[in-house]
């Protein structure tokens, strides 16, 4: 193809900065950009495709490779857009090898017309290879046997190879030689079936590139130049198949940013781009380090976190972007507060600047924590949306629990029973079921009726009669039996049925799911305490179907995005929210348990992924305790927090604290002249919060505080309006939490906060002087209001339930209309009351 004459180069447009321009001129030889976050990459492959062509390439020689459909897309479109007619091969790397596979697969056994499974396809085929070869799928879970053969695939090692080290002793334990069989005989029903899973789609193409030199040398001379975008994302196995790609001509240009690898949980190895200088020496490296997307001090916090990587190729980031407003850290009670903070504030930033709901998001390290934020924007009527994934209550751990729940309450209920028969895996097929339900429409009886009697429908086998019968006396059993709330009835659901017990607590999808399942019983402890008085199971239910049903909002006027960060990758927004930036969370405590210091890069890269997706403006959010695990633990602050250099110490800048609430927290002082002092980190240690000049919003909950950066020169100051006199203040019932976690959160505190800690602990020692009333409910409802007497009621203290008897109080939390109390009583069980409704007497007094 000849280069086109009279017509300017793409590259000629004036609107690339030199090292764009630098990346986009480059022709022949190894190329490596890395490129910043915002820094322009796709703008950047994009035009070096057209100057490619330009410069007399033709199309069909150029492959341009990435990982989301999306993406590979948004680069077609671009480049279209800029040569128009030229058809150049852009596409992610799973449907290019699937395309290759179309016209090589006979090297590996394949016929052109081959499938490709799904992930359900795969766990239905392997149990049939574990029941051909008598192995329990209770003992070696089909999930965790796929994702062992999974890994030897992205490795490029076949059955028989995998099976060869096993038995040399090289590798492996007797799960590694379970393993050995059962991927054998898998790769061989694949085969005999004319297909392949996701990972054999890379793994094939990796072997036969790897064993073929036609095909190698073919491949490599139709495709002279190739570009590949998140290079940092790659496998071993993409990294081998664009390696022996390039072989030949070394005309490899790979973009990507080693800070933004974050998906090694899944495969990625970061030494792939670390190592490509290795690889191909006469490499020209090119630094896209200007950031077009966010903010001065976005930036700069961004910078002073990453720094503290070392697996890294160094760059600094900067803009010619506006200063920009300080990123806000929101410190917050609970996980309740913050939901209710966040609202709030995203509310009040929406109103005061007339921003869309689209220009927010919200990033969060698990799952789980998107629950007290959804039932937080839902009360606020702010319309949301869960991106890649699901709101908490679709996801499918938590509709299988509410099936379950639904049943129990609801024998008639058809849906649920089709949906949590065999769920956990009890051996009843989808044929069973479909007859069973048949017979059931017969009889006129309920699907549950019918399991009871399934002896008496001749069509079924005994081992199906069995499972139904077992499945029906299960439910039957958690029906019948008297609970004492929600909370024990979920505990003992899960006992029985054993749902969850497979799930690999390593594995990032299933701690997801672990995650769900706990917030869903944390939601029940929740409701039990809110209904103390009287929980029941259809009031649960009914309270959990509304909070599904919340999205009545116009969705014309956009949605607020929820995600995790890991899903955030590659997306932007002009206000972000970063919550739960806590230790054990952010950074995740499986890298705080690990001994390789890579897991901790890995989580800072992932803080700095959630980070760099802000435009305009960023908060971050931190709370006292929050419930996990079924318990409530004190939270310590992320080490990311100092390490963003919030206190904007590069800039000469000084702390201060902005009140956004009418009453001061908890353990601030009274005075209402007192400025924060600018050293203080920490509020419990500070004065009163005080609202900085720029002025700011005033309705979150008096349990939240905002810790903001002052730009330089500004003073702090109390507007007059808020110069009033408060009550004296309220004294908060301790937190219970384990001695073991007690212990680990007070060693990751800082100082000041430690210190904090202490102060409020002897403050609580020495509280005493209980009122003469008789139940919670008069404590609060006389002789003052809720906040004056909310200590009436405190650990140690004997109480008297007209039903269940005379009882100690081993824990206490909240105050005033809010305050729980948990009662150990001589058997031994726990009951947790709110103090407003509860019959609770204290003992002694009259």
């Amino acid at each position: 193809m000849r280069p086109r004459k009279g017509v300017p180069p793409v590259s000629a447009t004036g609107d690339l900065n030199p090292a764009q321009l630098e990346a986009v001129e480059h022709r022949d030889g190894p190329l490596l950009v890395l490129a910043g976050p915002g820094s322009g990459k796709t703008r950047v492959i994009t035009r070096r495709i057209a100057r490619l062509i330009e410069s007399g390439i033709y199309p069909s020689r150029i492959l341009a490779l990435t990982f989301t459909n999306k993406a590979a897309r948004e680069m077609e479109e671009r480049v279209a857009g800029l040569m128009p007619g030229s058809r150049v091969w852009v596409s992610t790397f799973h449907r290019f090898c699937a395309q290759l596979l179309r016209r090589y697969g006979q090297a590996v056994g394949l016929q052109p017309n081959f499938s490709i499974l799904d992930s359900s396809d795969q766990g239905a085929l392997i149990r049939e290879v574990l029941s051909e070869q008598n192995i329990d799928s209770s003992h070696f879970s089909p999930g965790k046997l796929l994702g062992r053969i999974s890994k030897s695939k992205s490795r490029l090692q076949s059955a028989e190879e995998f099976a060869r080290e096993v038995l040399d002793g090289r590798q492996g334990n007797y799960f590694d030689q379970v393993v050995a069989r059962v991927y054998q005989n898998y790769q061989d029903l694949l085969l005999r079936a004319n297909s392949v899973d996701f990972d054999d789609l890379l793994c094939h193409v990796g072997r036969m590139l790897a064993e073929n030199d036609e095909i190698r040398h073919d491949l490599g001379e139709r495709y002279r130049y190739i570009l590949v975008d998140e290079y940092q994302d790659t496998n071993f196995a993409q990294y081998q198949i664009v390696k022996m790609l390039a072989g030949s001509h070394r005309n490899l240009c790979v973009t990507g940013d080693p800070d933004q690898s974050i998906y090694g949980w899944r495969g990625a190895e970061l030494g792939n781009i670390l190592q490509f200088e290795q690889d191909f020496p006469e490499t020209r490296v090119v630094r896209l380090e200007r950031n077009y997307r966010s903010t001065k001090v976005i930036c700069r916090a961004a910078d002073a976190l990453i720094v503290n990587n070392v697996r890294r190729k160094a760059k600094t980031l900067f803009t010619d972007n506006d200063e920009g407003a300080r990123i806000e850290s929101l410190f917050f009670d609970d996980q309740h507060l913050e939901g209710e903070g966040v609202s709030t504030v995203i509310r009040q930033i929406a109103q005061k600047e007339g921003r869309p709901w689209s220009d927010f998001a919200i990033f969060y390290r698990v799952n789980a924590l998107s629950r007290p934020l959804e039932l937080a924007l839902g009360r606020h009527r702010i319309p949301y949306q869960v991106a890649a994934g699901l709101a908490f209550y679709e996801r499918a751990e938590v509709k299988d629990l509410l099936a379950y729940f639904r049943l129990i309450s609801n024998p008639a209920d058809r849906l649920a029973f089709q949906r949590v028969v065999n769920t956990p895996v009890r051996g009843i097929g989808k044929t069973t079921v479909a007859r069973l339900m048949d017979w059931a429409d017969q009889q006129g009886i309920a699907p549950l009726d019918a399991a009871r009697q399934a002896d008496q429908f001749p069509g079924l086998t005994r081992r199906a009669t069995l499972a139904l019968g077992r499945f029906a006396e299960i439910i039957n059993r958690l029906s019948m039996t008297p609970f004492a709330g929600v909370t024990p009835l979920f505990d003992e659901l899960l006992k029985q049925t054993g749902y969850g017990t497979g799930l690999d607590k390593h594995d990032e999808a299933d701690l997801q799911k672990l995650a769900n399942i706990e917030e869903l019983r944390n939601a029940a402890a929740q409701y039990d305490q809110e209904h103390a008085a009287d929980p029941t199971l259809q009031g649960f239910l009914e309270n959990s179907s509304l909070v599904a049903d919340l999205d009545s909002v116009d969705e014309a006027s956009g949605k607020v995005t929820l995600m995790t960060l890991h899903a955030a990758k590659g997306l932007e927004f002009p206000v972000v929210l970063i919550v739960a930036v806590e230790e054990g969370l952010l950074p995740h405590d499986r890298s705080l348990r690990s001994e390789s210091p890579n897991e901790i890069e890995e989580e800072r890269r992932l803080m700095f992924v959630g980070v760099t997706r802000a435009r305009e403006r960023l908060l971050l959010t931190r709370t006292w305790s929050r419930d996990m695990r079924g318990q409530r633990m004190l939270s310590a602050p992320s080490r990311f927090l100092e390490e963003l250099n919030l206190s904007g110490r590069r800039d000469g800048e000084r702390k201060s604290h902005d009140s956004l609430a009418r009453h001061p927290p908890t353990g601030a002082g009274n005075d209402r002249n007192e400025l924060p002092d600018p050293n203080v980190d920490d509020p419990a240690m500070a004065g009163n919060p005080v609202a900085i000049d720029e002025g700011g919003p005033e309705a979150i909950p008096s349990e939240a505080f905002v810790m903001k950066a002052v730009k330089p020169g500004r003073t702090a100051r109390i507007p007059p309006e808020k110069q009033v006199s408060l009550p004296n203040e309220p004294v908060e019932a301790p937190v219970t939490v384990r001695p073991e976690d007690r212990a680990a959160a007070s060693a990751a505190l800082s100082r000041r906060e430690r210190e904090a800690l202490e102060a409020k602990q002897r403050r609580q020692s020495k509280l005493g002087g209980i009122p003469n009333l008789t139940t919670g409910a008069a404590l609060l409802g006389a002789g003052g209001t809720a906040e004056s007497t909310s200590s009436n009621f405190r650990v140690g203290m004997t109480v008297r339930h007209p039903q269940l008897g005379v009882g100690s109080i081993v824990a206490a939390s909240g105050e005033g209309k809010r305050q729980t109390v948990t009662v150990q009583f001589p058997d031994g069980s726990e009951r947790s009351f709110l103090t407003q409704k509860s019959p609770l007497q204290p003992v002694g007094l009259r």
